[in-house]
């Protein structure tokens, strides 16, 4: 007999009902399959929170459906909480401004509020704006966004790359920053803002930028930088002035193939150099200095004294009369002490550049330089995907560096990363 209220249909279902932990397996087993997995939302009501769970997993939303994107959140109930990775995909920054949709923190923090697994978010040509320059941006007020909580959690990864227009400020970046707790990874690549500025400007910048900006940046454990030489100078000096960074900072990536400032580095490091386990330094635009010692003391590796692994990258540049040789290379190396516990050293040479016969001479330097540090387990020599090191180019580095090889692996991956 039926039970009271209950329809044949429902009660065939009933009776039919696998347990969840089976859905949930038969689910895990199709998540490789978009097609399958919507297949899946269908098939009854219990089946669609795991199907849902990889089908919202990794979203790209468009700038132009932000605003229905956030009505969209507001009143699904499987979907937007099992976001882990967002990409924000903005128009081309040529765009007329009145027409965009700005990413100002009160919005962001209004999207935040419906994705509580969110661990990475990448902002792509995002139009950034603080509070007061982005009250108009969208058609929906903030305070209308029902059901949301006003929480945002800490994410694992931020990019930004390749966002802000000519006439943002180094602010407007920082607010957008400003709205998590924590971030575990902030990779800045190519950004917008003040791209007619030099390096020396960066002094006016960090004078327009109030101090309460810098204050309320969240904590940062490891910082990536890919930019030209005014905000990458900028990105350095703000992590001199930002306790959070400074306190917290375990990683620092210089990917920016710009001449930025060694000195800004050092002091940076003088200041996080008991806590960094990771420096990875491109050095192809650094010119080769006149006062070498000088030179070293500045960039004080020698202050970094926690680190586990290091990159070096030194890739040929025929617009530099005098780039960065290798003797001064191994100048810099050998500053760090040698009771530094390094166990992976990473030194991406050029294939083409004169800097491999250096690094090839019998008598190069590097070997007992590395061979010194007594925790060490890898040495990698990286060459780009289009020269990458023969077999017998394998063997002339492995010659050339013989005490490396009697007690670490020498490795020869494709590239850096």
């Amino acid at each position: 007999m039926l039970g009271s209220g209950e329809s044949s249909h429902e009660a065939v279902y009933n009776r039919c009902a696998l347990p969840q932990e089976l859905i949930d397996q038969i689910v895990d087993a199709l998540s490789s399959s978009k097609h399958s997995l919507r297949v899946c939302t269908l098939v009854a009501h219990a089946w669609l929170p795991s199907s849902r769970r990889y089908l919202f997993a990794s979203v790209q939303l468009s700038e132009d459906k932000f605003v229905e994107f956030l009505a969209f959140a507001r009143t699904c109930a499987f979907g937007p909480q099992y976001i882990r990775e967002l990409t924000f995909n903005g128009h081309q920054p040529q765009q007329v401004m009145s027409n965009r949709t700005a990413i100002s923190p009160a919005y962001l923090h209004s999207l935040l509020a419906y994705l509580p697994q969110l661990e990475s978010l990448l902002l792509f040509m995002a139009c950034l704006r603080d509070e007061s320059s982005n009250a108009q941006s969208l058609q929906v007020p903030p305070s209308n966004l029902e059901g949301s909580t006003g929480q945002t959690s800490a994410l694992k990864s931020l990019t930004i790359y390749y966002s802000g227009t000519q006439n943002d400020r180094f602010t407007d970046l920082a607010h957008v920053i400003s709205v998590f707790p924590y971030i575990g990874r902030l990779y800045m690549r190519s950004q917008r803002f003040r791209s007619n500025y030099s390096p020396d400007d960066v002094p006016r910048e960090l004078a327009d930028t109030s101090p309460d900006v810098i204050v309320r940046l969240p904590p940062v454990q490891a910082l990536v930088v890919d930019d030209n030489d005014f905000r990458t100078n900028l990105y350095l000096a703000v992590a001199v002035q930002s306790v959070a960074w400074c306190d917290n900072l375990r990683a620092i990536e210089i990917q920016s193939r710009q001449a930025w400032d060694h000195k800004m580095l050092g002091t940076l490091l003088r200041v996080t150099g008991t806590r960094l386990e990771y420096l990875s330094l491109q050095l192809s635009k650094l010119f080769e200095p006149e006062n070498v010692e000088a030179f070293v003391e500045e960039l004080s590796l020698s202050s970094c004294i926690a680190l586990a692994s290091l990159a070096l990258q030194l890739h040929p540049n025929p617009f530099l009369l005098r780039p960065l040789s290798w003797a001064t290379l191994c100048t810099l190396v050998g500053s760090i002490p040698r009771t530094t516990l390094v166990r992976h050293i990473l030194l991406q040479i050029g294939v083409r550049s004169s800097h491999v016969n250096d690094m090839l001479h019998p008598w190069n330097g590097m070997d007992n330089i590395l061979a010194g540090f007594d925790s060490l387990e890898s040495v990698a020599f990286p060459a780009e995907h289009f020269a990458a090191y023969t077999e017998q180019g394998k063997e002339l580095v492995r010659g050339a560096f013989p005490r490396v090889s009697r007690k670490a692996r020498i490795e020869f991956p494709l590239s850096a990363q």
